[in-house]
Order: C-alpha cells, then sequence, then structure tokens
C-alpha cells in the first residue's frame, strides 16, 4: 500500500483527479482521470503514453486503473509518474514492471 500511496500523491500533485476512494483502506488500486491541471487532458492521452512505455494499466470507468506491487519499486511509480508529466521520451521501463505489470493484468 506504500507505493499506492505514492502514486497517488504523485498522481494529486500532477492535477489528475482522484476517482479511487481515498479516505478509507482502498488497496492498492488506483483508479484516476484528467483534471481541469493535469498535464494529459484526456484518457486517449493517457492510454497512449502508458501503451508507448508499456506499462500495464486498464481503463475502468470512469478512468484509468493503475495498480503497483509488492515486486514493484519506488523507481517504477517514480517513472510512471514522469510518463504521467508527458516528460519522459523513449526510456525502455524495466523489464520487471513491464511483466509483473501485463501478467497481472493492472
Amino acid at each position: 500500500e506504500r507505493l499506492a500511496t505514492k502514486l497517488l500523491r504523485g498522481l494529486e500533485g500532477l492535477g489528475y483527479q482522484i476517482n479511487s476512494p481515498h479516505e478509507t483502506f482502498r488497496g492498492s488500486i488506483i483508479n484516476f482521470s484528467p483534471g481541469r491541471n493535469s498535464p494529459l487532458r484526456s484518457i486517449s492521452e493517457i492510454q497512449s503514453v502508458l501503451t508507448e512505455a508499456q506499462v500495464g494499466y486498464m481503463v475502468r470507468q470512469p478512468g484509468v486503473r493503475l495498480a503497483p506491487h509488492v515486486y514493484n519499486t519506488d523507481d517504477e511509480v517514480e517513472h510512471v509518474l514522469e510518463i504521467l508529466k508527458g516528460s519522459v521520451g523513449g526510456e525502455e521501463p524495466s523489464r520487471r514492471l513491464r511483466h509483473l505489470r501485463r501478467a497481472t493484468g493492472v
């Protein structure tokens, strides 16, 4: 849950709308969507950058679902946040990040 909290706080800091309940226990699943001040302005833009970076995600109403797991690292969460800033181009994500997220269907 520590990595999910880091991801949630990072998304909030970037201006994304958090759709998951976060005042009560929510586990590691975070659903978010573009916010008024977020760098990416549509679900399709978010899908495009996450797909290009080979980060696993699911589109689940009302937004995009990410779910970090215990096997993920702080660096991987930070990398996803950089991607969602729209500022990372051409960086190859770690093999483990691609494998774990794809394997878990996140």
